[in-house]
């Protein structure tokens, strides 16, 4: 049995557990977004354990050392912060690599391959890498690199978590040295975000999607490459709250406003919804500008677009440049992983919800803008959710930005792409679209392709008549292209001047 010790401030809870080198801790947190959560592990060391998807949502940790842990929660509505549903000291499998990515083709590391066989180490190749940085970027052809992911370490296991593979990857160790890989050929103007994790932990029971999710308990930043993305990407965060970066030599060029100061207000609020009969944040922020000719910008996932996006500071830096005219925003947030997926497939009453609910509320804070000056954007679920909400209020919200929309989604009785044949069957809207979709990002089972559902979206909408701009990106499912993506899809509904084009 967990021993667990609770005390009480007028601001934080804590918790105190006493566990074992490679015990998994999981659990499960509630609170608004200005809730927090950290783990504070024997050693000093804090990590963020609280998402920034969903107001609900579990978590998972790996104790990497034996010794006394302190969670430390604030603003959560759980009893004492997060209410622990299990401490177990599950086996950490060898896993077969992925095939796909693994095969020995890196000239680099077949080199070092032969190094170990004659009986060297890996010391000097681990220094060169800390000088060149990783991932390891070497010659394919003239559009394309070979790519290699790598990991230090005596680990049972090693996994790729985002970049350009849809699920994660099992990587290969190189003999039995330290040096684990995973290969892929790339195009050279590919990005993506990633990170990486050692040692995952098997829970039989638990079964494949929650076995799926323990990646999460290590995944953490590649210490070799410092450039980071995502929250808490600050010299001083830990290595579990941010992603690392792979940008190619041709990737698209991004806007530096990452230092710029936020000149609007931002406020959250909780906002009660009669039609979905449930609550949840609602952000407001308001562009400083004094312009009475304004737009509005309603943006779905609210969490990780004000967390790692940073939308109002990017919207804020475009207006700063000249790139916008006033832009003011309401974002919007997911209770929970659970309702995300009711709500946003394309649902009556959350259109109703964005419509008859959301703008009435942020009209009362003085945020609104004419119809035909209304924007609604969000990435996968939440660009299907865009696109169904203009289809069903087209004179309220005319303008979509969907970023990797999942058009593949179909009610469970139908057959994939319900959206397309929707558009197909009906009049044409006055409604104009912004889409994008990458080369990497791949269909999971029984789904198809991402990219090829939208592209076949765009065939529609391009017959129908309708007004679409579609770009095809060279990344994955990821925020870090969205956060670009999404400055596109403004500039291309109100582009000023051609030098703004990110």
């Amino acid at each position: 049995m967990l021993p667990l010790v609770a005390t009480a401030s007028t601001t934080e809870h804590h918790r105190f557990l006493h566990l074992q080198a490679g015990e998994l801790v999981r659990g499960v947190w509630e609170g608004p977004y200005s809730a927090s959560l950290d783990v504070i592990d024997p050693l000093l060391r804090t990590r963020n354990l609280k998402s920034d998807n969903y107001e609900k949502d579990d978590f998972v940790w790996l104790a990497p050392e034996t010794g006394v842990y302190q969670l430390r929660s604030s603003g959560l509505t759980n009893d004492y912060g997060p209410s622990l549903q299990r401490v177990v000291a599950p086996p950490v499998k060898e896993h077969k690599p992925t095939a796909a990515y693994t095969e020995l083709s890196s000239p680099t590391l077949q080199r070092l391959q032969q190094q170990l066989q004659d009986g060297g180490d890996s010391s000097a190749f681990w220094q060169w890498v800390e000088q060149q940085t990783t991932p390891l970027v070497e010659p394919y052809s003239d559009t394309h690199k070979r790519v290699s992911f790598l990991w230090r370490g005596e680990h049972r296991n090693v996994r790729l978590f985002g970049g350009p593979a849809t699920e994660p990857v099992w990587m290969r160790r190189l003999t039995h040295s330290d040096v684990w890989f995973a290969t892929f050929i790339l195009a050279n103007a590919a990005e993506f975000s990633y990170q990486i994790a050692p040692d995952v932990p098997t829970v039989e029971q638990l079964g494949a999607r929650a076995n799926r999710r323990l990646v999460l308990a290590t995944a953490q930043a590649d210490p070799y490459n410092p450039r980071r993305f995502g929250a808490g990407s600050g010299a001083t965060s830990d290595s579990f709250s941010y992603s690392s970066v792979l940008r190619l030599e041709q990737a698209p060029a991004r806007l530096a406003f990452e230092e710029h100061k936020l000149t609007g207000k931002l406020s959250v609020h909780r906002l009660p919804s009669r039609i979905l009969n449930n609550e949840r944040d609602i952000a407001l922020y308001r562009s400083a500008s004094t312009s009475t000719e304004r737009q509005l910008l309603v943006l779905l996932d609210m969490g990780p677009y004000l967390s790692r996006v940073k939308a109002p500071q990017l919207l804020s830096y475009l207006e700063k440049i000249g790139c916008l005219p006033a832009t003011d925003v309401v974002m919007v947030a997911n209770p929970s992983a659970q309702t995300r997926t009711q709500e946003l497939p394309p649902n009556p009453d959350f259109a109703d919800f964005i419509v008859n609910e959301v703008l009435p509320f942020a009209a009362a804070q003085g945020i609104s803008a004419p119809a035909s000056r209304r924007i609604i954007a969000g990435s996968s679920f939440g660009g299907l959710a865009s696109t169904y909400v203009a289809q069903r209020y087209p004179e309220e919200i005319p303008n979509v930005i969907s970023l990797s929309g999942s058009y593949w989604w179909a009610p469970a009785d139908e057959d994939p792409e319900w959206t397309a044949r929707q558009l197909q069957q009906h009049e044409a809207l006055p409604v104009q679209f912004f889409l994008s979709a990458g080369e990497y990002e791949g269909g999971l089972p029984g789904r198809p392709n991402l990219l090829d559902s939208n592209k076949r979206l765009l065939q529609v909408l391009q017959q129908k008549g309708y007004a679409v701009h579609f770009e095809h990106y060279y990344g994955g499912h990821d925020y870090y292209s969205w956060q670009r993506l999404l400055a596109n899809g403004l500039l291309h509904f109100h582009l000023q001047a051609e030098q703004c084009a990110s």
